[in-house]
């Protein structure tokens, strides 16, 4: 099951430009992770549309949560991880995501009256 990991980096107004530039799709970090850690699929990097100094968020994918946290804590790895944080002012890790386990097949009242709504109004 693939694992999404997000951290919020806080970045100095005048460092911004290099920060996207290194970690954004095709920058530096970016590059170098993908050759290091074949577990890697990709990322996203977001700008908060109004916050000073700039905040990004960005959220990077994973094969499993498991080949994440071998790589984060790998003597290759590990000081990519290091480097993407020391090029923040502010960094807070909030921590490795996956897509809940589908749920059974209960309906809550409301939304089987929604449903129900929404079809006879389709007919």
């Amino acid at each position: 099951m693939f694992i999404h990991a997000a951290t919020l980096y806080s970045v100095q107004s005048e460092a911004a430009d290099a920060f996207v530039r290194s970690i954004r799709v095709g920058g530096d970090w970016h590059r170098v992770s993908r050759r290091v850690a074949a577990d890697f699929v990709g990322s996203e990097l977001l700008l908060h549309q109004s916050s000073q100094p700039p905040v990004f968020l960005y959220i990077y994918f994973w094969v499993s949560r498991e080949r994440y946290l071998s790589a984060r804590d790998s003597e290759v790895y590990g000081p990519l991880f290091q480097l993407r944080h020391d090029m923040a002012a502010a960094t807070i890790e909030l921590g490795v995501f996956a897509f809940p386990a589908p749920a059974e097949d209960i309906a809550l009242p409301q939304t089987t009256d929604l449903c129900s709504k929404a079809e006879s109004w389709g007919a």
